[in-house]
């Protein structure tokens, strides 16, 4: 077995790397091996549960604190760390629970333990009654800009896709393991990454269009109207909402106007065919007014465009994002759910 301080270290390089995948720094690549060093060292029947999940630990703090360092600006600074440290030990005890139970399998079938144990947790975390609205970061994220995984969520969702990338790196840690314990290939680690790239493969295949046909520009504008003094001065109310919520006729259209200009201005320059706006909550969707000059803007520039609507439903007030399509109409909303 090897010194703890060895196995630590194995495990701060997993986190360092998988922590790299993610948004921000975008080396999707790195999470299809990133587990790789953390699997190793915590390979060994030897070790129990929790010796698995404290060796595991430092790699998985690391990485909740990479992709959750949003928290303290959202739930305060002794909050927010609490939560990523929680985080990142509910990271590892999946990980250490799926590595325990591998261990217990004999034969052939121990190689999807893990990937299956990641993917279900990672599922049933999103769907749950509570854990749902728990805002952790999925792994599958690390693919956002890679256009041949992205096809997977289109066949099996993301815990297909986190079943393939988990997959990939036990796969690759068994062949390591294997040739340094025996000098010889795992059979077991190359029917792993035979699987993945089947997965791969036919979502591509049946997951929709080919790569070359499924770029689009998209253009992201920030109005900052939450910091202009002058905009703000037209609500009729100090506060609402997460933040504020445009609550005057007069503060709506301020909005739409810096927004239709930077839309102008994105459009003639870059020739998207989408916008995105910010998340300003600037109108009501029943605001027929406002609507109407959406829906016109849209066509006048004919592009898709993506905003930032209250939608007062049977079930309550919803922060939405509401797509316009170029020919004026809309093609569909969806209610912030995370």
């Amino acid at each position: 077995m090897m010194n703890r301080w060895v196995l630590f270290a194995l495990s701060v390089l997993s986190g360092i790397l998988v922590s790299l995948s993610m948004p921000n720094y975008n080396l999707w690549f790195l999470a299809w091996a990133g587990l790789v060093p953390m699997y190793i060292a915590i390979d060994g029947k030897q070790l129990k549960f929790g010796q698995k999940q404290w060796i595991a630990f430092p790699g998985t703090l690391i990485w909740s604190f990479a992709v959750h360092n949003w928290y303290p600006a959202i739930m305060g600074w002794f909050a927010g760390i609490a939560l990523m440290i929680g985080v990142g030990l509910f990271f590892a005890a999946t990980i250490a629970l799926g590595k325990t139970i591998e261990e217990r399998i004999a034969g052939k079938a121990g190689l999807f333990v893990l990937p299956s144990v990641w993917s279900a947790v990672e599922w049933l975390r999103f769907i749950a009654p509570v854990t749902k609205d728990w805002w952790f970061v999925l792994l599958p994220k690390s693919q956002w800009n890679n256009e041949w995984a992205l096809p997977v969520l289109a066949v099996g969702g993301f815990a297909l896709l986190s079943f393939s990338i988990v997959l990939v790196n036990v796969s690759i840690a068994r062949l390591l393991l294997t040739a340094v314990r025996s000098k010889t290939a795992s059979s077991t680690g190359l029917a792993g990454l035979a699987v993945s790239a089947a997965v791969l493969i036919l979502s591509n295949l049946f997951g929709g269009a080919s790569p070359g046909e499924r770029t689009v520009k998209v253009a992201a504008i920030s109005d900052m109207v939450t910091q202009n003094e002058a905009i703000i001065s037209l609500a009729q109310s100090e506060k609402a909402g997460d933040g504020y919520v445009a609550d005057s006729l007069p503060m709506m259209q301020a909005i739409f106007d810096v927004n239709a200009r930077m839309t102008r201005e994105i459009v003639e320059k870059e020739r998207p065919q989408f916008v995105v706006w910010s998340e300003n909550e600037f109108t009501n969707y029943d605001n027929v007014q406002m609507m109407s000059q959406l829906k016109g803007l849209a066509k006048e520039l004919g592009v898709y465009l993506v905003v930032d609507v209250v939608w007062n439903s049977g079930k309550g007030m919803h922060d939405t994002a509401l797509m316009i399509g170029p020919d004026g109409k809309e093609v569909g909303n969806r209610a912030k759910i995370n």
